[in-house]
């Protein structure tokens, strides 16, 4: 079992894709093998190791991320709520302001419709 744990294996020096042992070239980019070092010696034993310490640290970084998130999201909220006031007032003010030029215009009918009978009734 120990001698499959550290196994010779042949890979190009150029792309390391894995090449029989008998190869001049690599089937993959075509690198000259003959005069290249393709044994490389392969541990198959990885060794991972996570401690609560790090699991934490972790959490803690991404709970970070997402309080950013939620700050940006917040602070992005607070801006339409401000941009929709301003829009409000403005839209408010463009109505009064029509309903005057309106008002204008009907006393300015009146007036003028006044002022001919007036003249009609003067001829």
């Amino acid at each position: 079992m120990d001698s499959d744990m550290n196994e010779t294996m042949n890979y190009c020096d150029q792309c390391g894709v894995k090449i029989n042992s008998d190869s001049k070239f690599c089937s993959s980019c075509g690198h000259d093998l003959t005069n290249s070092s393709t044994k490389t010696s392969l541990d198959k034993t990885i060794k991972v190791e996570v401690t609560n310490a790090t699991v934490e640290k972790v959490f803690k970084t991404v709970g970070k991320g997402f309080e950013a998130v939620e700050k940006g999201v917040k602070a992005t909220d607070e801006g339409v709520k401000a941009t929709n006031r301003r829009l409000l007032f403005y839209l408010i003010s463009l109505g009064k302001i029509i309903e005057r030029i309106i008002i204008i215009s009907i006393i300015g009918a009146i007036l003028y419709g006044v002022g001919y009978v007036g003249f009609q009734l003067l001829e």
